[in-house]
């Protein structure tokens, strides 16, 4: 295998949430953000503190002594992507921390024992290789923000860290049509490919 140096994703994303119409339809042909509408942006990504999450568990059988693997199956699959948030505004704000916001002459985002609802949102995050052109998305069809720890540090010398840990859910076509390849029901990882 051949080294090559652009093939690194070294450029910090850019995120934002809103909906995806039906991704389920999508060829290699299509962009993925063309199924997108946009709610709010985040804002910046902390370069090197995104993690996609891909954990597997198998249920294994053996028989005989000493044991013989017989096989092994995927019995689940769970899929996140955690991630820092270098900006927000009060939309952002009220998805990231789980608040409540009221808008007047002031936005009051409200701390309080009784969260509201945490809503499954469509994710998108878009940046570039380290070549600078070469362009690279990461979309997740439905995800729920299941941060426990909301800490942000207000240093005063840096940005303001909102960590957030999302977890993935089946998007709603693939719920609803069992016809669907269950390989594809999550979200994807586009590359903007070789001209």
């Amino acid at each position: 295998m051949a080294y090559e140096k652009n093939e690194l994703m070294l450029k910090e994303l850019t995120g934002s949430y809103g909906a995806f119409a039906d991704p389920s339809i999508l060829t290699a042909a299509d962009d993925i953000e063309d199924d997108f509408t946009e709610e709010a942006n985040v804002g910046y990504v902390r370069m090197g503190s995104q993690v996609l999450n891909l954990n597997d568990t198998f249920a294994e059988y053996k028989a005989g002594t000493p044991h013989i693997k017989i096989r092994k199956d995927l019995t689940e699959r769970m899929v996140g992507f955690t991630f820092i948030a270098n900006q927000f505004n009060k939309t952002t704000l009220a998805l990231l921390l789980n608040t409540t916001v009221d808008s007047g002459a002031y936005d009051h985002a409200h701390l309080g024992s009784d969260a509201p609802t945490k809503a499954r949102k469509g994710w998108l995050f878009k940046g570039y290789l380290v070549d600078g052109t070469t362009e690279i998305k990461i979309a997740l069809y439905a995800a729920e923000i299941v941060t426990e720890d909301k800490s942000s540090a207000w240093s005063g010398e840096d940005y303001v860290d909102l960590p957030v840990t999302l977890e993935c859910f089946e998007g709603s076509e693939w719920e609803d049509d069992p016809t669907l390849a269950k390989t594809k029901n999550y979200g994807m990882i586009q590359l903007q490919a070789a001209s």
